[in-house]
């Protein structure tokens, strides 16, 4: 096709000497890498708040709580029965409260603690307190706390689904999550800016120059590989980025994470999707003047790429249910809802087939259907089509 290594050349070329887009492209992962680790940083450099409770001990085992507590942020000190002194260092601030402990505590369970104010109180001194109650009452019926133990220990429920050679899946879910992110943000930074650059041009009247030396069909797929090289040159940068920091700083192990079998079903439908999309972006764009004089139908076309989130819910609660099949093989969402699906279910080989089969025949349909509109859309001025306008531009291109 003529004239499309130079489209493609310049689309790249362009680009890559722009100051913003080089900017977002090391920006926009670095903005990912703070919100995730910038939290982790807090909780880092925050200190931890430190409780300290008087305690009257009737029953003679303080050392016993206190060596529950060893390596948790809460600090007993014993005091006597002295409750005017006890509700001055209380109301003084300088403890969080004290509480006794007695029979009444052995018997019948309540431990009142007083407190200045409402504040949250440490898990662990609850925790602590409780065991401490079960071993006081199994003493007394001459029971062994390790027995209590056995008996009252809670199961581990780990969910381990199987596929149909009887193997371990559950390390699917963190890759399919990673490709359908990876997959969602290609398409909408990439598919945004085929969509402005074909405004652009319009709008700059440099599409009749354009058009002058080559055809539509070469601009139309020139824009569409040049964009798709950009788009994963910003995923090569954002893994290069993503990776060391998941695996060296937040100790995730990636590779037990990664199943090699699926990743060529993922290129592939992640190949398509960006085909699909981008070639509604661009065809879109030929048709506008501005974002201004844009109508209801072209808007409606920028939520296309976002239908999967609609259906996440049915997936995650019942992955093999009538709606996540029917979003498996439903080209707008079959891209992102097929790699999804397949961390929480086991696909079957005529599920990937029909969806892949579906995803491709639509594609190609789509991308005639969106050379025609092209075509005639950047030679069009002052008028935005509505739908009864591009099915005539369909027909007659």
């Amino acid at each position: 096709m003529k004239g499309l290594s130079h489209v493609f050349t310049w689309e790249v070329t362009r680009h890559l000497r722009n100051k913003q887009f080089l900017i977002g492209l090391l920006l926009t992962p670095l903005i990912f890498v703070a919100f995730g680790a910038i939290p982790t940083l807090l909780a880092y450099f925050d200190r931890p708040q430190q409780y300290e409770y008087l305690v009257v001990d009737e029953l003679g085992v303080l050392d016993d709580l206190r060596a529950k507590l060893e390596g948790s942020r809460v600090a007993l000190t014993p005091h006597s029965m002295d409750p005017d002194a006890l509700r001055e260092k209380v109301l003084a601030d300088n403890v969080n409260g004290y509480f006794v402990l007695d029979r009444t505590f052995v018997e019948q369970g309540v431990l009142p603690i007083y407190v200045a104010k409402l504040q949250m109180r440490p898990d662990a001194l609850d925790n602590a307190l409780t065991d401490l109650l079960q071993e006081i009452r199994l003493a007394e019926r001459s029971l062994d706390s390790e027995v209590l133990a056995y008996v009252t220990a809670r199961p581990a429920f780990i969910p381990t689904t199987l596929d149909v050679k009887g193997e371990n899946t559950i390390g699917n879910l963190p890759m399919a999550i990673g490709f359908s992110v990876l997959l969602f943000f290609l398409i909408l930074g990439s598919g945004s800016m085929l969509f402005m650059s074909a405004l652009q041009e319009k709008r700059d009247r440099m599409s009749e120059v354009v058009l002058s030396s080559i055809g539509p069909d070469a601009l139309f797929a020139g824009k569409i590989a040049g964009h798709f090289f950009l788009g994963i040159v910003q995923v090569v940068v954002w893994l290069a980025i993503g990776l060391p920091v998941a695996y060296f700083l937040l100790d995730i192990p990636l590779g037990d994470y990664i199943t090699p079998s699926l990743i060529p079903a993922y290129a592939v439908f992640t190949l398509l999707g960006y085909l699909l999309f981008a070639a509604i972006f661009v065809g879109m764009g030929g048709t506008m003047d501005s974002m201004e004089t844009a109508s209801n139908l072209q808007g409606m076309v920028f939520m296309l790429p976002a239908l999967p989130f609609f259906v996440i819910g049915p997936i995650i609660g019942n992955p093999d249910g009538a709606i996540a099949r029917f979003a498996t093989l439903f080209p707008l969402t079959s891209p992102v809802v097929t790699i999804l699906r397949s961390g929480f279910t086991v696909l079957r080989t005529w599920e990937w087939a029909v969806a892949a089969v579906l995803l491709l025949l639509t594609t190609a349909v789509i991308i005639k259907m969106a050379a025609k509109i092209f075509r005639v859309g950047m030679l069009m001025y002052g008028k935005n089509p509505d739908l009864r306008e591009l099915i005539r531009w369909l027909r007659h291109a």
